[in-house]
């Protein structure tokens, strides 16, 4: 598959460029553009390969890329490689819940002869079957991730004393947390059962695109870790806690 290069000029090393990624089945995706990056090539979905020729490894996070970014200055070269795929992505960095990103019909399908009435529909049952159960369970996470943040603050104020009530509501909202996301997944291997379907004629398979999330792990080490003796099980839960989203589908010829 042909790659392109993004390319963008910092200044300084403070220059912002306006760019954002997310991890993906082991791999980064550009997420959000604004600024230089949105004058460039490249998209929101496209799968990144190399900075500054430097290749992008399947350790690599969203952080460790954004971090060399920053320490850059001049020239910034990003190459980029453009798959097919139907992709949910955050607006404003996460203010704004997912929401999906329209692509017109990918050259693979074309390739294929697949019918425009075919990726129409693959778009539309996106939107209706797995947008608003991905919305629902981002939103989740997130309120997880605040309440977590509030628990730890307000307690270790209180010297180690965690008060059950909210204690209880920690474990309700994990849960619920929790519920979410496997609706999500159920709601798309639906939409894979019907991508597939539609598309087998056609030679293409299609692949849904995860996201794991550890929200209380940064850098290899969990952030809870100073807490979890202090607090007992209920910190226990949070330290294994990984969310797993469906945020789309990517499509493959059958091989």
């Amino acid at each position: 598959m042909t790659s392109k290069f993004a390319i963008v000029h910092k200044p300084t090393k403070d220059t912002k460029v306006g760019i954002d990624f997310i991890a993906i089945n082991g791999k980064l995706y550009v997420a959000y553009l604004s600024g230089l990056f949105a004058s460039t090539c490249a998209e929101i979905g496209d799968e990144v390969i190399s900075l500054n020729n430097k290749r992008v490894t399947i350790k690599s996070t969203e952080d460790d890329l954004k971090g060399q970014i920053r320490s850059l200055k001049l020239d910034v070269a990003l190459e980029l490689v453009t798959k097919p795929k139907i992709f949910m992505h955050t607006q404003d960095k996460g203010k704004t819940y997912f929401m999906c990103h329209h692509f017109t019909m990918p050259p693979l399908l074309k390739d294929k002869k697949v019918p425009l009435e075919i990726w129409n529909k693959l778009i539309s049952y996106t939107n209706l079957m797995l947008l608003p159960k991905t919305q629902v369970a981002e939103k989740y996470r997130l309120g997880v991730q605040q309440m977590y943040d509030n628990f730890v603050t307000r307690n270790f104020a209180k010297q180690g004393f965690a008060e059950a009530e909210t204690t209880l509501k920690m474990h309700k909202a994990h849960m619920s947390a929790g519920t979410a996301h496997v609706n999500a997944s159920l709601a798309a291997s639906n939409l894979l059962a019907m991508a597939g379907a539609m598309l087998m004629p056609y030679g293409i398979i299609p692949q849904i695109l995860i996201r794991n999330e550890k929200p209380f792990v940064a850098n290899g080490r969990s952030k809870v870790e100073g807490v979890v003796n202090r607090f007992g099980g209920i910190m226990i839960l949070f330290k294994e806690t990984e969310f797993s989203l469906p945020i789309g589908l990517e499509f493959h010829l059958a091989e």
